[in-house]
């Protein structure tokens, strides 16, 4: 399967250990080397079930901890996500692998984008310091590791390979747009050889004609079968994407919060916990934004190629050109416009910028009605209010 090997080995390594992918690109030769793909992460599942567990012993020994009944459900429910999305793994696994195969059958040229690349190295990058800073901060550093960086690291891995798919799809849907440009310029330019006159100039306009259109269908059809098979292994990511935008949202609050808090109650934290915040922070604003990028730009690329044989149908109407083949083109037109590419998860929520939006506004609301808790309760303790 080449669509895996186009990942980098380190990252497939990582993806293997977090459980992200659970098949290999060749077909295994008996059972053992079937289900080892689907054991490497199970060492580290079953180590974050019991450092939760022990979290929340200490969390109920320790009365007075700052935000208890936030922090027992933010471990819940990352407890809830983990188990949750290691049971979609390893069920989604037989299905995506044929799907990817699928895909793979494709063959178009591929097209990788530096930029996007090194978007999602740097937050690779901010996730490794991050786990770093952690044992200069707390005292249970191998618990708090895994309960802070575990959870995110896997969502956010989960929609990195997403990514990686999808980057191969959306250079796909280029490669097809720019084959229909192609062809829209041969047609707009009329590029026929005059030397002919009558009969002959006429035969020779109807076959570079039904050449275009055949071309055109040609490619149509392909898009076709990639909107569906995007949608098939999108379909695949739902689940684990909606239990991630929960998680995403719970330490985003618990990461604000704790950036304030030393302001609400009049003390001084150190240089060292500050960027850790801020850098976490970051890594989640990244994370959102590397998800809501891939989908727009490959639904944005998926969405020209309707608007490039719309484009020759009206030059065919311009100059009055109509017959049966320019009305197969028509009906591949309005194919097209019923098979729109759209990201969403379960229908809940839609993957793009007004998402993005939606989840800014959620943050802000709720981090600033936690904010006025916070004052009342100092209020109410005889605390000064800062």
């Amino acid at each position: 399967m080449c669509l895996l090997e186009d990942i980098p080995l380190w990252l497939r390594i990582i993806y293997r250990l977090f459980g992200i992918v659970q098949f290999t690109c060749k077909s295994p030769q008996n059972y053992f080397l079937q289900i080892l793909p689907r054991l490497w992460s199970l060492p580290l599942f079953f180590f974050y079930c019991y450092c939760c567990v022990e979290l929340i012993k200490i969390f109920v020994v320790i009365k007075e901890h700052d935000l208890l009944k936030t922090e027992l459900i933010v471990t819940f429910l990352a407890l809830l996500a983990i188990l949750t999305c290691m049971v979609v793994f390893m069920f989604r696994s037989n299905k995506l692998k044929i799907l990817l195969k699928k895909l793979d059958e494709i063959k178009l040229e591929r097209v990788h984008e530096q930029k996007e690349r090194c978007l999602k190295l740097l937050v690779l990058t901010l996730l490794l310091l991050l786990s770093c800073f952690v044992p200069y901060l707390f005292s249970w550093p191998v618990f708090y590791i895994m309960y802070y960086k575990v959870p995110p690291g896997i969502c956010f891995l989960n929609h990195l390979f997403l990514s990686n798919v999808l980057d191969i799809i959306c250079s796909q849907f280029t490669v097809i747009n720019k084959e229909l440009e192609r062809e829209l310029r041969r047609i707009s330019t009329n590029k026929i050889f005059f030397l002919y006159k009558n009969k002959r100039s006429k035969e020779l306009k109807e076959n570079d004609k039904f050449s275009s259109i055949s071309c055109i269908e040609k490619l149509s059809f392909l898009h076709y079968n990639l909107v569906h098979l995007t949608v098939e292994i999108t379909k695949l990511f739902d689940i684990s994407t909606i239990l991630s935008m929960v998680l995403w949202f719970g330490y985003v609050i618990c990461c604000l919060y704790f950036f304030i808090k030393p302001f609400l109650e009049g003390t001084t934290r150190s240089t060292l916990y500050y960027s850790y915040l801020i850098c976490d922070f970051i890594f989640y604003c990244l994370w959102l934004l590397i998800m809501i990028r891939t989908c727009t730009h490959t639904q944005t690329e998926a969405s020209k190629t309707t608007s490039y044989i719309h484009q020759a149908w009206n030059y065919f109407c311009e100059k009055e050109n109509i017959d049966g083949k320019v009305r197969h083109l028509h009906l591949i037109s309005l194919r097209l416009l019923n098979t729109k590419l759209r990201f969403t998860a379960r229908n809940f929520f839609s993957l793009d910028e007004s998402f993005m939006r939606m989840m800014v506004a959620a943050v802000t609301t709720y981090f600033v009605i936690t904010i006025e808790f916070r004052m009342n309760d100092n209020i109410l303790n005889g605390r000064p209010v800062v």
